[in-house]
């Protein structure tokens, strides 16, 4: 059992307060039997100090165990589970500071109510299990909480990339480009960038680069990248020197996260490179010129999107960084799906959700997620068009979005591309909009005509829509549900009976 140094500390608080409070002493009448005092003992159970020998063997004493008891990390049955969960790193990595918590502030919190608590966390560990959740998932998972809390707006990144482009003489007017951030890594920090060697190595096919420190540090990209896929792996690895972040990931994409630190790290530079290559003033105007088109016109927007030096999907992230805060549209929701050779299989990759409602986590469970969204219907359009030969490099597609029982819409825009992991896969990058009056105040081509408006659900498993052409399983959910309403309304009338 590997158990750090804070997690050794809260489990000797934990069993003296365990042990205290089974003898039926205060702290008052502890202090006395041990000579210790009330505000020493009281940092011992809230795991804030851990006493030398001499006052451990005093301590053992006053609570009539013996001393390998008292210091041994095995907790009484009902504590276990909070060993557990300390000795599974989950408490040390999640971002408790960020969450205004400390991780001894929390575990006395859960030992307050061991039994009960206790319960709920052997049900998650249990869970989390079930469903193979590494720590990693655990990171990934706190990162989104992160952005979602912040509405994926940093203000001192914002102003990081400012004084960046300041600093180097760029003009927020000119577009980025490769050679000039390339020039820039390798006269101010000595890094020259290699774009042949990756692909000599079979197993790093998936990675867009490697950065590699000694002599001469050295950054290879993947040589099948284009213009503005090499542009933005410059500009993260520019974040990192720039900001000057020790605790990074060497790899892009990740192979290994060893801390939520890196986690947080890695959106850092991500976010920082999409600020110096799409900078927020002219990006606001551009978009704010856009939105007051009376109809939708996919080819404006391609052309937008292409007066920076971005990607596609990088492009559509940048816009969920800036709308929440300058535009005030705060119910809106990010979702990014692969769709890989496998006929009719769509896996969620990201996703943000600003909005709260709106949710992809169920296909997660083996539900099917609605194929009338436009983060799906997408993929068929797109493999049409490659079947004529007619596909672009990114292919749009809006439409209006209500769910079917509550009523709820949201205005969708969708895009798909070509996968980088193969010829065969796609990946749709989709921002909905909760379908308001703030969104129509902004938004002028909100009533196009010529945009759908489809009834959608999270999943076919919870849909009631019983006509739907496209669906992939029967309302399993809903029937189940369904079933045990009907034995709950005739438990009911047998009640009545009496």
């Amino acid at each position: 059992m590997h158990i750090s140094e804070e997690g050794i500390k809260i489990i000797l608080g934990l069993k003296v307060k365990e042990l205290r409070t089974h003898h039926g002493l205060s702290l008052t009448e502890l202090a006395k039997k041990t000579g210790l005092s009330v505000s020493y003992l009281n940092e011992i159970e809230k795991g804030k100090k851990y006493p030398k020998t001499k006052k451990l063997m005093d301590l053992a004493e006053g609570l009539e165990v013996s001393y390998d008891d008292l210091v041994g990390l095995k907790l009484s049955k009902k504590m276990e589970p909070i060993g557990t969960l300390l000795n599974s790193n989950i408490l040390e990595n999640l971002p408790l500071e960020m969450l205004g918590l400390e991780l001894n502030k929390l575990v006395e919190i859960i030992a307050s109510a061991p039994t009960k608590i206790n319960a709920f966390i052997s049900t998650l560990i249990k869970i989390s299990r079930r469903y193979n959740m590494s720590e990693e998932d655990f990171n990934l998972a706190a990162l989104r909480s992160y952005l979602e809390m912040h509405e994926n707006y940093f203000e001192y990144l914002e102003e990081e990339a400012e004084k960046f482009m300041k600093k180097h003489s760029m003009n927020v007017n000119d577009k980025v480009n490769f050679e000039q951030l390339a020039k820039i890594l390798y006269e101010s920090y000595n890094i020259k960038i290699e774009e042949d060697s990756l692909s000599k190595f079979s197993e790093l096919q998936h990675i867009r680069s490697v950065m590699v420190e000694g002599e001469q540090p050295t950054l290879y990209i993947k040589g099948e990248l284009n213009e503005s896929q090499k542009t933005f792996v410059i500009g993260r690895e520019l974040g990192y020197r720039f900001l000057n972040i020790k605790e990074r990931e060497y790899t892009y994409s990740s192979v290994e996260i060893d801390s939520f630190e890196q986690v947080l790290n890695n959106h850092k530079v991500t976010y920082f490179s999409g600020a110096i290559i799409m900078n927020r003033t002219r990006l606001l105007q551009d978009l704010d010129q856009f939105a007051k088109n009376t109809e939708w016109d996919s080819e404006a927007f391609r052309t937008m999107m292409y007066r920076y030096t971005s990607s596609s999907e990088t492009f559509m992230h940048r816009l969920t960084t800036l709308i929440p805060t300058y535009w005030e549209i705060n119910n809106l929701f990010y979702l990014r799906f692969h769709h890989g050779p496998v006929h009719h299989q769509y896996t969620v990759t990201k996703e943000l959700h600003f909005a709260r409602h709106h949710t992809a986590h169920a296909i997660e469970n083996g539900e099917h997620y609605c194929r009338r969204w436009s983060s799906i219907r997408i993929f068929d359009e797109y493999q049409e068009l490659k079947a004529k030969d007619q596909a672009p490099d990114a292919h749009f597609m809006v439409q209006r979005s209500q769910y079917q029982d509550s009523g709820e819409e949201y205005f969708v825009i969708s895009l798909v591309r070509p996968s980088l992991t193969g010829d065969s896969d796609q990946v749709s990058v989709s921002i909905g909009f909760t379908f308001n009056d703030v969104f129509k105040e902004r938004f002028h081509f909100w009533d196009d005509p010529n945009i759908p408006i489809l009834n959608v659900n999270e999943t076919c498993e919870r849909c009631s829509i019983r006509s739907c052409k496209e669906r992939a399983s029967a309302p399993l959910v809903l029937e189940k549900a369904a079933q045990r309403n009907k034995i709950m309304n005739q438990l009911h009338e047998l009640n009545q009976l009496t």
